[in-house]
């Protein structure tokens, strides 16, 4: 892949600001037709911009030639560019990052996460965007991942295993970062590079005869500086392969694994500043005997709304329990029942999400929570990832009435809507699957590095047989068609027992001794006390 990158001299006058956009549309110019990927510099359109009126002034004069020239370029020359500016919205200027194809097609937009005193205060740039928890940096285009990051960003080291989490292939760093000792500026780019296990390509400006700002480079996954224009001004040019991935020893002496995966697996992100105490510890972590509340806190709440959930986390609850069907449209909704109540003409599958959005999910139990709305299974995850042990009951469809015509296996486009808005949420250390044999096979096909639970076989003490069948991590017990040879069994393969259902403290106590590991309780508050006992 062959990498083309600007770096012009950084302006200090008004002519300089002209010039430096010149060079800019003229280096665009010079790129030859081989080129797959070019980077420009952040603030492009208004290069040494000192105040608001400034960046307008620049805005109006700069962005339609360089947007033009951005867009003749990449058809030109057959390749994507990514090209950092003011950038005007509806809700006003941002810092953004456009990405467009080789047809000249605006593909992406990152919107600078982390914005500086001097964007907020005197640039006065959009920040409504802030407090998004779903950040969107990455853009996967011909199988290669493509993140973010602008100037300022590359100092949050929480915001770095973020993307790490997204496993990108290119990291596209957009900067100033005049003011900075250059040396802080190449240990940044070894960091976030070898951290990611990603190629990291950086464009800036020339400051000079100092040791500040500039270093447009090119890093390697390993954190190796391949190309590097220090104070140059002109077009770095480098080929490199994509997509790659650093090794390196477990240890010494042990055996290679992915760079990444080498601080991955010590991290434990319950103790960082980053969360704080919004963090939960990973379902490897929690320790046992545990409470999971089942369908949330559903003795006081509407079963398996976020309500319910919110209620149970605030409590103490170590796992939350919910289920999921499919609409029509494949969006995930939280309910048990596969009709929705009152209606017994069409299941749950047969709705679209649209029609979902206008039923009311209170299920009457207060006139103060009418119209309460479901929730998905995104919502869901949006609000509680990393947060709480989440015990997914993943509902199967059938073609008869009644649900004992189970269609096998679960079906796959279903399931890997389900799979992906977990990895979406880097919550695979926080979820576990949960149903019958026809959710255990599609499970084990499209995601078998998911947690298994198996719930078939409850009723005829099959159960243990197939979670070994299906190499489950986890069980669950339906009380009462369950023994103690059952739980040694299980616990002989290393199979957790979880418990349907108790909120009897002393049942609950009682099953503790027996062995079981957790408890699945409509009534969180209660149920406590066997555990304080």
């Amino acid at each position: 892949m062959k990498i083309y990158i600007i770096q012009p001299s950084y302006p200090k006058t008004m002519d300089e600001r002209k010039n430096t956009v010149d060079f800019i549309l003229e280096s665009l110019d010079s790129v030859s037709s081989d080129a797959d990927l070019i980077l420009l510099p952040e603030f492009s359109n208004i290069p040494g911009a000192s105040d608001y009126n400034q960046m307008l002034a620049d805005y109006d004069q700069n962005t339609q030639a360089l947007t033009d020239k951005v867009i003749a370029t990449a058809k030109r020359t057959n390749a994507m560019v990514a090209v950092n500016m003011a950038y005007r919205t509806e809700t006003g200027f941002r810092n953004s990052t456009l990405l467009y194809d080789n047809n000249g097609s605006l593909k992406y937009r990152y919107d600078k996460q982390h914005l500086t005193y001097a964007e907020k205060e005197i640039f006065k740039l959009d920040y409504t965007y802030r407090y998004r928890t779903d950040i969107p940096c990455i853009f996967e285009t011909g199988g290669i991942r493509f993140a973010f990051i602008t100037c300022y960003d590359a100092y949050f080291l929480e915001y770095i295993e973020y993307i790490r989490s997204k496993k990108p292939d290119i990291i596209l760093i957009c900067s100033y970062q005049r003011s900075e000792n250059e040396d802080i500026i190449l240990s940044q780019a070894r960091l976030i590079s070898s951290r990611c296990n990603s190629y990291v390509l950086r464009a800036s400006y020339s400051m000079g005869d100092t040791t500040k700002g500039g270093h447009s480079l090119i890093c390697d996954c390993d954190g190796t500086i391949l190309a590097d224009m220090e104070q140059l001004t002109g077009v770095l040019k480098a080929d490199i392969k994509v997509p790659n991935k650093a090794y390196k020893p477990n240890g010494h002496g042990q055996q290679l694994i992915l760079a990444d995966e080498f601080v991955t697996q010590g991290r434990t992100p319950y103790s960082y500043l980053s969360a704080g105490s919004f963090i939960s510890k990973t379902d490897n972590e929690m320790p046992y005997p545990r409470i999971c509340a089942h369908r949330g806190f559903s003795a006081l709440c509407p079963e398996n709304t976020i309500l319910s959930l919110s209620a149970a986390v605030a409590l103490g609850a170590d796992e939350v329990e919910f289920d999921l069907w499919p609409t029509k449209d494949r969006v995930m909704i939280a309910i048990h029942d596969p009709y929705f109540p009152g209606d017994r003409t069409k299941k749950i599958w047969e709705y679209t999400y649209d029609e979902v959005k206008q039923l009311d999910a209170s299920l009457g139990m207060s006139p103060l929570i009418k119209d309460l709305r479901y929730d998905t299974f995104e919502d869901i995850l949006k609000k509680f990832n990393h947060q709480v042990i989440m015990n997914i009951h993943i509902k199967t469809k059938f073609t008869d009435e009644w649900g004992k015509n189970t269609i096998f296996p679960y079906d796959e486009k279903d399931f890997k809507v389900i799979a992906d808005l977990i990895e979406k949420y880097d919550c695979a250390d926080y979820v576990y699957i949960a149903g019958d044999e026809a959710v255990m096979e599609t499970s084990l096909k499209i995601a078998p590095h998911l947690k298994r639970c198996c719930l078939d076989g409850q009723l005829d003490f099959t159960l243990v047989d197939k979670a070994i069948k299906y190499g489950c991590y986890k069980l669950q017990l339906f009380k009462p068609y369950f023994n103690n040879e059952m739980i040694k069994k299980a616990k002989d393969n290393n199979i957790r027992c979880n418990i349907f259902w108790s909120d009897d403290p002393q049942e609950a106590s009682a099953f503790l001794d027996m062995g079981i590991d957790t408890i699945l309780t409509n009534n969180l508050l209660i149920v406590k006390q066997a555990f304080k006992a």
